[in-house]
């Protein structure tokens, strides 16, 4: 004799034992829970809502002298930037000496602000006539600072900070509202 049909109260528990292999009871309802809510926002009656636009920069103030000497050393204080490179470094930027360093590239000269975290170095922090510059151990260069104005009324201030370890760092500041 060949196969038989199920009787139809054989039926449900055939297909129970199907589905528990290939589904588990939550990934089933998870699944018709997804689809309910895709279903239900790709049938309303509304637009979908716009992504958010990005704001664009309306103004830039960079700060130069001695206001972005103190700048940078306020913003060495932050608990971001201790956390990465420690409060050794941290107070190195508050109590080291403050100098220039300048090249005249094409006419111009540039200027970057140097502290000496150690005062025993021997200051080798300098550039080259190729325009290169050599950053001695212990000293952190503040290579610039911005505060930028956006079209939604938001600011950010940036300082850079170049270590003789040739690691770059960033340290930002937003202000809302």
């Amino acid at each position: 004799m060949g196969l038989q049909p199920a009787s139809r109260a054989e039926e449900p528990r055939a297909a129970a034992g199907i589905a528990s292999k290939l589904l588990t009871r939550g990934q089933f309802l998870k699944g018709v829970s997804g689809a309910t809510v895709a279903m239900t926002v790709l049938s309303g009656t509304g637009k979908l809502a716009r992504p958010a636009q990005a704001a664009k920069i309306t103004s830039t103030v960079e700060y130069t002298g001695s206001e972005l000497t103190n700048l940078a050393r306020n913003r060495a204080k932050s608990g971001d930037l201790v956390n990465i490179v420690g409060q050794k470094w941290s107070d190195g930027m508050q109590t080291g000496a403050a100098r220039k360093v300048c090249i005249t590239i094409d006419g111009k000269e540039e200027c970057l602000t140097v502290i000496r975290h150690n005062p025993n170095t021997d200051g080798t922090t300098r550039w080259h006539s190729d325009g290169s510059l050599t950053i001695a151990a212990g000293d952190t260069v503040i290579s610039g600072a911005a505060k930028h104005t956006y079209s939604d009324g938001n600011t950010m201030t940036a300082v850079s900070y170049l270590r003789s370890n040739g690691r770059i760092m960033h340290s930002s500041r937003g202000c809302f509202g």
